[in-house]
């Protein structure tokens, strides 16, 4: 599914990536795990296409490619309701008319929301809004799912809908990128992993083997 060959970063004179190299096969949940600051979260940016300035290379395997990146920020417009939100984001995809209203419905049980989808975001818990914010990432049914630390700061009931989630996405052959600095998350929920720190990949390899 996807394979970084070679990854080199730099902000002015701060080496974020270096010589960073995985490959994230079909089909599993591949973690990147490390400290805050450790390099994480660019090279999420990078694999979502969002950075682009940096050295090396990153190359998909799969012929019809849909990205569906759920940023460490929640990205939502909170005086609108979750169904509004979820409208917007399927349209900027491509969804019209009857199939976007079923894939909202669809959603918004997925993440556990259908009773709130007409309330507007402002008066959502944290864990809520992170929820939206993963069923914004995947209106359109993504094929890669890439999310950046999307359990931080959540009540217990949202990350056991998160958790619920990632597994229903696995089933369906989905390939995830999960970052995160939970130690627990990354055993639970990953195939395999990678350990990042100071910019460079320190191990990886299979949950069992590690």
């Amino acid at each position: 599914m996807l394979t970084v060959n070679n990854i080199n970063k730099h902000y002015g004179d701060n080496l974020a990536l270096a010589n960073v190299s995985l490959h994230v096969p079909s089909g599993i949940c591949y973690g990147f795990v490390g400290p805050n600051g450790a390099g994480k979260s660019t090279l999420i940016k990078m694999i979502a296409s969002i950075i682009h300035d940096y050295d090396g290379n990153i190359q998909f395997s799969h012929n019809r490619l849909r990205i569906g990146y759920v940023p460490q920020v929640i990205s939502l417009e909170e005086t609108v309701t979750a169904r509004d939100n979820l409208n917007f984001f399927g349209k900027l995809y491509g969804l019209r008319s009857n199939t976007l209203k079923i894939r909202v419905n669809e959603v918004l049980s997925e993440i556990g929301l259908t009773e709130s989808g007409k309330n507007k975001v402002q008066t959502f818990s944290g864990g809520m809004k992170r929820r939206l914010n993963i069923g914004c990432a995947i209106m359109h049914k993504p094929n890669l799912i890439i999310m950046d630390e999307p359990t931080v700061g959540i009540d217990p009931q949202s990350r056991h809908y998160i958790f619920q989630m990632i597994e229903q996405l696995k089933n369906d052959g989905c390939t995830i990128v999960y970052a995160s600095h939970y130690m627990e998350e990354i055993e639970q929920l990953c195939d395999e992993a990678a350990f990042i720190d100071h910019g460079q990949i320190v191990e990886n390899g299979t949950i069992e083997n590690i």
